[in-house]
């Protein structure tokens, strides 16, 4: 019967130590021990300017100056993403789906590489050749609002994007 009783008693202590380990608050010096905080205050690490741009669906709004209309009888409209993880692009041009990789530098400099896209015959991709285009040519990316404009060397912008949010 002990024995029973110190088996049942260990089985609790140990589910009850798991269960009630506290969760420490995050500041900078747990981020980045490096930096001391003498004070010990709380300190609120701002996201980077990047986590702004990244894991968003950035609708083509604009290409080379003109506005971009999306016919009714297309499914889908030209956007991309840019995923965090592996600096991964990846998006739709209008017929086809295309991915690649990207590098934000910065400044707000951008960089993109490795672009590839499906190769469906497509009878009405209007802008597709050049919007795939567009991302071989720019260099840096300004935000204003929810819109994104991609530019080659701080010109006009060669593409306009809105952010679509979803439910």
């Amino acid at each position: 019967m002990s024995l029973k009783f110190i088996s049942l008693a260990g089985i609790v202590i140990s589910l009850t130590a798991c269960a009630s380990k506290s969760t420490l608050p995050v500041t900078a010096e747990s981020i980045r021990p490096e930096k001391s905080n003498p004070t010990n205050e709380k300190v609120v690490v701002a996201p980077s300017f990047d986590s702004v741009i990244t894991e968003k669906y950035w609708k083509l709004i604009e290409l080379r100056g003109q506005p971009v209309l999306n016919a009714p009888e297309k499914s889908r409209e030209e956007h991309f993403i840019l995923k965090t993880l592996n600096n991964k692009i990846i998006g739709y041009g209008g017929c086809n789906s295309f991915t690649g990789s990207y590098e934000l530098l910065s400044g707000n400099r951008i960089r993109f590489s490795k672009l590839a896209s499906t190769m469906m015959a497509c009878v009405n991709s209007n802008y597709e050749q050049e919007f795939l285009r567009m991302f071989e040519s720019v260099d840096s990316y300004g935000l204003k609002g929810d819109t994104l404009s991609l530019s080659k060397a701080r010109m006009a912008p060669s593409a306009r994007f809105q952010v679509v949010y979803f439910k």
